[in-house]
């Protein structure tokens, strides 16, 4: 039994706004509705009868089009609905699965044909609609559960390709938007801005929020170009989401699904023989607490995730002590033999897992004819072992980390006949605590292998937000202004230091055994920073209708910051030595940003739209940029050793290679990140509910810091053979080289010295095609390309050692800017394709089949990571010239290399890794259950079908280990080797295979 769903929780709102006019985006948690009624020749139809209706058969609101054929619906709840339009003398016709978006208005056509009475019948079309603001696909309904490996709602859309997806086991939003880093982006919930956290020390982690669940979502959608100003602005892109709520049906909702490795589990992936069992179980219930006035929703999950890995190499063999042996026994051997250390666990290939919950709740009251009070809460919780980090770090195993997140918001809507206010209010807070296990970090250089805690851990990082936002909307006329502010306080903590739990270097196998090698570890007096940052905002816009079929928005929005004053102490020192202070108190220079749109639907038909958009917008200070001022202040010390290693895997008496600093220049220097984004998409309406859309957009960031080493030596103290400049003595243990300790210093009291400049830049132009059918019908579609391309200056952008994001030329090569060319998050193909089959009936079958595939990330050809050919403590950022990339072609691997050059070195980033794709595939089978309730068998695979991708051997060169560094007039001759194994796998990071079982129930 169907039952009836009576108005919803804002109806008699609702109702009051029916006549008003929609604005380019009135609300960030409600959308319009607007309409147009015509006869098969085209004339406008007036007086027809309009009825909303949702999606359970229930009568939303009722009303007629206007005289130009015109009906309108403002601060409509997101979601899907049925437009029933009815005239006397044609025959009626129900517009079915109308989109309603956050920030949106969307466009529908009702084309009615002249028929004689008697009129028994409704014709059915499948019509989304055509939408206009927020730019960006929904998400909503089945597309937020359907293939939901992880619960978090940000994990929900990895079937867009406007943004750069892992595809290598991470989970979290994205690797990058927009051309950015996914630290750029930003999470709205309802309006409010909450916490998107990973490890910020790690600028290439996917961000997540797993306080928020797929099943707490009601809608969700990427936002590349914020129109409205009410969003605060920032230079990646927003994710918006819309809290569940309930309604007058009484709703329960539990599920449970299981897999293991029994279940369609590939061995490859799973060599260690894991059972992978996992298990994901929760409910929701929802409903009235008053109908038509009090409504509530509670909810929770709980997942235990178990995902097996590949071994942490690829190619296992090597030589130890003059024979050929494998790495996964000998490793252990040298262990326990020569160290009475037990390394098996280290080398093994590790389990990880994820376990906690998530509790979320929403109460919505209508509290009179014209105001509204929604409140929401939501807690999360949970362990992961071994969890899945950057390429960039040493060792993808060996640590743990305890997440928690805490959300708590609420807002007043209030409106009249001319006006609306919305007060929202949020608070947050995101903990994230990493913990190392194992024995410290242990790279063998010519293997090209890793093992033992990782370098990024410990860590601990956390952030609290709490945030105040008005906006007041005034319709006058043709004129439609809003204007409001925003405050946001939030508070950091950290406890980071890279390398903290030491990092010790092999040449090879060999001087693993004998303990002789190169070690680096940090230490801190004052490990944990503290701080807070006030951003308080202010927006005005006006949006004009110039005519039935144009728009335009005009508006600037007003930020800042408030920075602590006092938290970056003096080196008095440094300053001695340098006559450069360290205490520089920085300005936030964001000011005015002005922003333009435009709207244009020509005949006001809402067939084809074309919108547009400019803006400025502007960042504040980078908090772990700001984190590594503080704590980098004369408390950071750093040892070094290079030789004998003795007592391994207890840190050697290492010497004293100096203290650690980082500058944030002053104000003669500083800038905040500012942006100049533009977008352009033509929308249109075709046959079928089918929705296409041609989106291209441009962005230009400026004032991006840059790392750079004040405390290298001023003048280098010889060149290779190639003519690079050196400028330490290099030391060579067979395949490694690096500086010995403190020869390229220029202060001998102080190690790397950064100054954190904002000469950085990134430009970035993307094209997407769309084609979308998301509608109540038995088939929906969803697919896209999209093309773009990256520019910046930022070497190292993903590195997480601060070493590696060094300049290998900061004065150029030949007066060549080496620095600019291919961004490190230039991927420039991009595909993703949905299709769905939901069926009807008594045992209605549900068919789901998701493809995803794009280009690799962008590499440059250089050494092993820790080989060090110019001595300036970076040992993965020397690319190598293109004679040595150019005695390699004509191998398949160089396939991806277009060797281009600056000067005699390859250029930056003019490699690439190959192409990640994977397909997924789900069935569901409905089964009766009685007193109107449905229950479904559920059955996914994932990465059923998947390349074969992980991190490869960027090393186009390598050491000869069997000769060594020669020396004559200066000149450094280095024992250089064309490396065969170039391009090759070294380690496989995939999503494996899995098949999972599961029941949903609807109630």
């Amino acid at each position: 039994m169907i039952h009836r769903l009576r108005i919803g929780i804002f109806a008699a709102l609702l109702v009051a706004l029916g006549g008003m006019r929609p604005l380019v985006a009135q609300s960030l948690t409600a959308g319009a509705l607007k309409g147009m009624v015509r006869a098969a020749d085209g004339s406008l139809l007036s007086g027809a009868s309009v009825t909303i209706e949702t999606p359970g058969g229930g009568t939303f609101l009722n009303l007629e089009s206007g005289e130009d054929g015109s009906f309108q619906v403002r601060m409509m709840l997101p979601g899907s609905y049925h437009v029933l339009v009815e005239l006397v003398g044609f025959q009626p016709i129900r517009l079915r699965g109308v989109v309603i978006g956050a920030g949106r208005t969307t466009t529908v056509t009702a084309t009615l044909i002249e028929r004689p009475p008697p009129i028994t019948s409704v014709t059915e079309v499948d019509q989304s609609g055509v939408a206009t603001g927020a730019s960006g696909r929904i998400v909503s309904g089945r597309s937020l559960t359907t293939l939901d490996r992880r619960f978090d709602a940000t994990d929900a859309f990895r079937d867009q390709s406007e943004i750069v997806q892992p595809m290598d086991g991470r989970g979290g939003l994205a690797v990058a938007a927009q051309g950015l880093a996914a630290r750029w982006s930003r999470l709205f919930v309802d309006g409010v801005p909450e916490q998107l956290l990973r490890h910020p020390g790690l600028p290439g982690e996917p961000l997540a929020a797993p306080v928020f669940a797929r099943d707490g979502t009601d809608q969700g959608q990427l936002i590349a170009s914020a129109v409205d100003l009410e969003w605060r602005g920032v230079s990646g892109s927003l994710l918006g989401l819309q809290s569940r709520r309930g309604d007058n049906r009484f709703r329960f909702s539990p599920f449970v699904s299981w897999s293991g490795s029994s279940a369609g589990g590939k061995s490859l992936d799973n060599p260690a023989d894991s059972s992978a069992t996992s298990l994901q179980v929760g409910a929701s219930v929802s409903g009235a607490i008053k109908p038509d006035t009090a409504h509530f929703y509670l909810g929770g999950s709980y997942q235990s995730l178990e995902t097996p890995s590949a071994w942490a190499w690829e190619s296992d063999t090597s030589r130890y002590l003059g024979q050929p042996v494998s790495l996964r026994e000998t490793i252990p051997e040298i262990g326990a033999d020569n160290f009475g250390s037990q390394l098996r666990s280290s080398v093994a290939p590790a389990i990880r897992t994820w376990k906690g919950g998530t509790a979320a709740s929403r109460i919505d009251w209508q509290l009179n004819s014209t105001s509204a009070f929604v409140m929401r809460a939501g807690f999360a919780s949970w362990k992961e072992t071994n969890p899945s980090l950057s390429r960039y770090a040493a060792n993808d195993a060996g640590g743990a980390l305890s997440g928690r997140d805490l959300t708590l918001a609420a807002s007043i809507l209030t409106t009249g006949a001319a006006y609306s206010n919305e007060v929202r209010v949020g608070l947050s807070s995101a903990k994230r605590d990493w913990k190392r296990s194992g024995p410290p970090s242990v790279e063998l250089i010519g293997e090209n292998v890793r093992f033992g805690a990782n370098t990024a851990l410990p860590a601990l990082f956390e952030s609290r937000t709490a945030s105040l936002s008005e906006a007041v909307r005034y319709d006058q006329g043709k004129h439609s202004v809003k204007g409001g502010l925003t405050f946001d306080h939030t508070s950091y903590r950290q406890r980071y230091q890279y390398g903290e739990a030491g990092i010790y270097q092999f040449g090879d196998l060999d001087r693993f055994g004998s303990a002789t090698g190169a070690y680096f570890q940090s230490a801190s007096d004052a490990p944990e920073v503290k701080f807070s940052i006030l951003s308080p905002g202010l927006f005005l816009q006006d949006s004009y209708e110039v005519s039935s079929g144009l728009r335009l928005l005009f508006g600037a929005r007003w930020e800042t910051q408030l920075i602590p004053r006092n938290r970056i102490t003096l080196n008095r020192e440094w300053a001695d030595l340098s006559g450069i202070a360290t205490d520089s108190v920085f300005a936030d220079r964001r000011g005015i940003q002005p922003h333009f749109g435009f709207i244009l639907d020509p005949g006001n038909r809402g067939v084809w739209i074309l919108q547009g958009d400019l803006g400025l917008y502007a960042d504040g200070v980078d908090p772990a940029a700001f984190a590594e001022a503080i704590g980098h202040d004369g408390s950071v010390r750093v040892s070094r050793r290079i030789g004998a290693l003795t007592g391994w895997p207890n840190p050697p008496a290492a010497s004293d290679a100096g203290v650690r600093l980082t500058l944030l220049r002053g104000d003669e220097s500083y800038r905040a990140p500012r942006t100049l984004k533009g977008s352009m998409g033509l929308t249109g309406a075709l046959a079928g509910g089918l929705t296409v859309r041609f989106t291209g957009s441009y962005r230009h960031s400026d004032f991006l810091l840059r790392r750079n080493d004040l405390n290298r030596s001023a003048a280098a103290s010889a060149s290779t053979q190639e003519g690079r400049l050196v400028y330490g003595t290099l030391v060579q243990q067979g395949a490694l080289i690096t500086s010995a300790v403190g020869s390229s210093r220029r202060f001998s009291t102080f190690d790397l010295v950064s100054a954190l400049t904002p000469t950085g830049f990134s430009d970035h132009y993307e094209l997407t095609a769309s084609l979308e059918r998301q509608v109540s019908g038995p088939v929906s579609l969803a697919g896209s390309y999209t093309f773009s391309r990256t520019r910046d200056n930022l070497v190292g952008l993903l590195q997480a050692d601060p070493a590696d994001q060094l300049s290998p030329f900061p004065g150029g090569v030949d007066g060549a800017d080496w620095d600019t060319g291919r961004s490190d998050l230039d991927v420039p193909h991009r595909v993703t394709a949905m299709a769905e089959y939901h069926g009807t009936g008594r045992l209605p079958l549900t068919l789901s089949i998701r493809g995803r595939w794009r280009s690799g990330l962008t590499f440059t050809p250089g050494f092993s990571p820790g080989v060090d050919v110019n001595g300036d403590l970076g040992g993965n950022n020397d690319p190598v010239t293109t004679d040595a990339v150019g005695s390699l072609g004509g191998s398949e691997v160089m396939a991806t290399c277009d060797g281009s050059a600056v000067g005699i070195y390859a250029a930056r980033n003019s490699c690439r890794d190959r192409g990640v794709g994977s397909m997924d595939v789900r069935l569901a089978i409905g089964l009766p259950v009685g007193g109107g309730g449905r229950l479904a068998f559920t059955v996914d695979a994932f990465n059923l079908v998947a390349t074969r991708g992980g991190i490869s051997d960027h090393a186009a060169v390598v050491i000869d280990p069997a000769r060594t560094i020669t020396s004559a007039n200066d000149v450094l001759t280095l024992p250089f080797l064309a490396n065969p194994r170039f391009g090759t796998l070294l380690s496989r990071r995939t999503e494996p295979r899995l098949i999972r079982f599961g029941l949903r129930m609807e109630y």
